[in-house]
């Protein structure tokens, strides 16, 4: 999502991107677009759950301005480029966080950002051609001597 030049009125307005972002709400501005208000969040640094991130799901710290505010920004809906699910972790009984400044309250505020299931299977591919040794050349065979091995006649003994 793109941040709108006009927002200027937070603490980061020369940011350009807030994605991914947490959708508060839609509606029509007074110039007739299509808008939406959104939480926008930090950039992960893989530290914001004990596991951290994986090939499937990444976590973001839900972003507060140095005031202790939410940030809290309008965006256009075409700038919305596709739907994520998002997994609030920290859910209260307001749709946006209570202002804090202090840094370990604020950090108790994760979204974990689910990657899309159209992707799963290419995110196997590639983890799966790093990380999984291909074929061996060789199979290896425990010679028929060996004590840990037994003729199908043991094995229906007993």
């Amino acid at each position: 999502m793109r941040l709108q030049e006009s927002d200027n009125d937070s603490d980061y307005a020369d940011e350009i991107y807030v994605a991914p972002s947490k959708l508060l709400a839609f509606y029509e501005d007074v110039n007739g677009e299509d808008c939406a208000i959104v939480h926008s969040v930090e950039w992960s640094d893989g530290k914001e759950t004990a596991l951290g991130n994986t090939r499937l799901i990444l976590n973001y710290f839900l972003e507060f301005q140095s005031s202790g505010w939410p940030a809290i920004r309008k965006i256009k809906l075409a700038n919305i480029y596709r739907p994520l699910y998002v997994i609030e972790r920290k859910r209260g009984k307001d749709p946006i966080p209570p202002k804090t400044t202090a840094r370990v309250s604020q950090k108790e505020y994760i979204v974990s950002v689910v990657k899309s299931r159209t992707t799963w299977a290419e995110m196997f591919y590639w983890w799966a051609k790093d990380e999984v040794d291909p074929w061996p050349d060789e199979v290896k065979v425990m010679p028929a001597s060996s004590d840990c091995m037994s003729t199908d006649e043991e094995s229906s003994q007993g």
